[in-house]
């Protein structure tokens, strides 16, 4: 069983969120340092920024990944297989491109 709690109904899980939400919140924005809140907008700023890299960087790996395979770079791979086999290969196909 997955620590997410992805086996319960979608009801509790979206309860499950909402507590997590509303504990973190609770720590990160503590009425005794108001109007401020330095340590929970410095939080919120890492993660929206950890966000922003992590999309950035994904979006140029996987740019990557399509600008080689459009080139024949990775055809090796599926040098004497048929179709269907290559079809199994899902994303490991050379002919697999990821949409970004």
């Amino acid at each position: 069983m997955r620590a997410n709690g992805s086996r319960s109904t979608r009801p509790v899980r979206r309860g499950k969120k909402a507590w997590h939400v509303l504990t973190l919140s609770s720590q990160l924005y503590p009425t005794k340092e108001g109007p401020r809140y330095l340590r929970g907008h410095g939080v919120t700023l890492a993660l929206v920024t950890w966000t922003v890299l992590t999309f950035a960087s994904m979006s140029w790996y996987l740019d990557r990944q399509n600008r080689q395979r459009q080139a024949g770079h990775e055809n090796d791979a599926i040098a004497g297989l048929s179709d269907d086999e290559i079809d199994e290969m899902g994303d490991r196909s050379p002919r697999f491109m990821y949409l970004i």
